[in-house]
Parts: structure tokens; C-alpha cells; sequence
């Protein structure tokens, strides 16, 4: 597990390390031993210096908690991929703007279709949507889109009317990452 140590008191940007854990101790105390090089780097000595260590969100079961409610953990590449989702803004988006987007990219109804990493599977007998996140690749274009809308600061229409009936839902769960 990886970690930020951050020195108290801080002084400036050499106050914070990056580390790694590489045992547990006592599950009931609050300590971190640190490897000595920790002191030279960040100029600490042993008067009243302590150290934080801030790292990753883990729920009672010791399930990794992340950021976005389309983070699969299932393995490490979907993992990895999903720690690049971007972080939540808060920001409602609406539909409009003056750009168009083609959605073909991210949009399929062939599961088969392996050519590209698809972000929303089209249900033709059910004529609903999900959010694909089952491949990094996947997760990773599911990133490129949401960003791109972020930046925009809406969800565009679609270039072709074909995708325009899908564009509400992709607002909703751009939504409901943000």
C-alpha cells in the first residue's frame, strides 16, 4: 500500500514523501516506523516532529473504497484504470452547448464488437443503456468522455441523431460520477 507522509510541522514541499507500507505492527496503536533516510529527506529530528500518513479509503469489510461509482476493482488493470477516473466536481451538467459530439465512439450494441473499448452498451431488446466497465480500456475512455464534458461544462448533443435519445442518460451518469 502506498502512502503520502506529510511531516508535522511542515515547512515546505520537502515535508511530504511518498512511502510505502511494507508491514503492520500493532493493530491498536497509532505509529509508523520510518526508514532513516525519512529524516535527512525531510529534515526532521526527534524533538516533537510527527508524522501523517494519508492513504487510500478502505470500508469495514477491507474493501477499496474509490472516488467514483464506476470503479471496478475486480482486477488490477480495471483498478489501475479506474484510479485515472477523474475526480468528482460536484458540478451538475446540463444538456446543451454549441458542440456536437460523436458518440459512435463510445457507444455500441455489438458486446462482440472488440475493435473498440466501448463506454455505453446499447440493450436493442430492452432499448436501455449501462455503463460499460467491465475492460481498463473501457474505463479509460469512460474517463476521456467524462473529462471532456467537465471541461466543456456540459454534455454536448449528439452529432447524429441516431445517439441524441442517450445523450440524458449519459448526462445522468456523468451526473451522478460528478
Amino acid at each position: 500500500m502506498k502512502v503520502v507522509a506529510a511531516r508535522i510541522p511542515a515547512q515546505s514541499m520537502q515535508s511530504f514523501m511518498p512511502m510505502k507500507v511494507v508491514a503492520f505492527d500493532a493493530p491498536d496503536i497509532n505509529t509508523a516506523y520510518v526508514n532513516s533516510a525519512h529524516f535527512l529527506f525531510e529534515g526532521s529530528d526527534l524533538d516533537i516532529d510527527a508524522v501523517s500518513l494519508a492513504s487510500y479509503a478502505f470500508d469495514y469489510s477491507g474493501r477499496y473504497i474509490l472516488h467514483s461509482p464506476f470503479a471496478n476493482i475486480e482486477t488490477t488493470a480495471t483498478l489501475e484504470a479506474s484510479e485515472n477516473l477523474p475526480f468528482p466536481t460536484g458540478e451538475v451538467l446540463q444538456i446543451g452547448g454549441e458542440t456536437t459530439l460523436d458518440y459512435s465512439k463510445y457507444i455500441t450494441s455489438d458486446i462482440t464488437d472488440s475493435e473498440k473499448p466501448i463506454v455505453l452498451l446499447l440493450k436493442s431488446e430492452t432499448k436501455r443503456a449501462s455503463v460499460n466497465t467491465n475492460t481498463p480500456e473501457a474505463i479509460t475512455k469512460l474517463g476521456e468522455l467524462i473529462r471532456l464534458c467537465n471541461r466543456l461544462g456540459y454534455v454536448p448533443h449528439a452529432t447524429s441523431k441516431i445517439y441524441e435519445p442517450i445523450v440524458k442518460y449519459i448526462a445522468e451518469q456523468i451526473n451522478e460520477h460528478n
